[in-house]
């Protein structure tokens, strides 16, 4: 209910009101092969988003050491959604960085078990993809952070906060820096020139209102999942399409 109010009040702003500028982020993107990780770096320290396959760490780790990260620079683990490609890493970089993980309350209970979100086939490419990927366990992890719908980033140095962006999954969520960038785990899917909605949803009707809540704050770029992101008026025309 609280998700729905917000994107209508959202809806409400003209679609050419941009929010004031926040401080610059440095984006520092991390290719896992099959999935990706992002990095962000405000005032201090660094925000993970998205942990890769279990094992993902140590290139993760490479990668934020070449730009300059290192392990105790990483203050927050922010997990899209509970699936192990997303997620499987999690207990692992928490271990070794010491960062609090924060993850959407209808994951919370998934993590804690070891089990990911439901994986829901809407496409024949989403039964591949659910038939491919069937083991869909993560390592179990307890959150310290439960995030009730938004939680703001700025004690983390970055002027933006997560949002819930259920859809994908219930417990999708999206970090947000307006004016700036938006990583959005796989609630947008690619290829990055023609992007499109995801082959698996959860929550298929709301899919397109959690990607408006987030077009509302006029990401630049959108940071995906799995390809290279896409700019702001790519995904605009995706939900225009609709």
């Amino acid at each position: 209910m609280l998700h729905s109010l917000l994107v209508i009040l959202l809806l409400l702003v003209p679609r050419g009101a941009r929010p004031a500028p926040s401080d610059p982020v440095q984006v520092v993107e991390v290719d896992l092969v099959y999935a990706r990780a992002t990095l962000l770096r405000g005032r201090g320290g660094a925000v993970l988003v998205d942990t890769g396959l279990p094992g993902a760490g140590a290139r993760i780790l490479g990668v934020a050491h070449r730009a300059g990260i290192e392990p105790e620079d990483i203050e927050l683990i922010v997990l899209t959604h509970v699936h192990v490609d997303h997620a499987g890493g999690a207990a692992e970089l928490a271990q070794r960085t010491g960062a609090r993980v924060a993850v959407q309350a209808a994951g919370q209970g998934l993590l804690a078990a070891g089990l990911g979100a439901p994986v829901v086939p809407h496409t024949p490419l989403g039964e591949v993809i659910a038939w491919v990927g069937d083991d869909h366990r993560v390592p179990a992890y307890d959150a310290e952070i439960v995030v009730e719908d938004r939680l703001d980033l700025t004690p983390w140095g970055i002027d933006g906060f997560v949002l819930a962006t259920p859809g994908h999954t219930a417990c999708s969520q999206a970090v947000v820096v307006p004016g700036q960038l938006a990583v959005v785990g796989d609630l947008i899917v690619g290829p990055s020139k023609s992007p499109q909605i995801p082959n698996l949803r959860e929550l298929p009707d709301q899919v397109i209102s959690s990607i408006q809540a987030v077009l509302a704050y006029h990401p630049q770029q959108l940071y995906l999942g799995h390809v290279a992101p896409v700019p702001e008026e790519r995904a605009v025309a995706l939900v225009d399409a609709r």
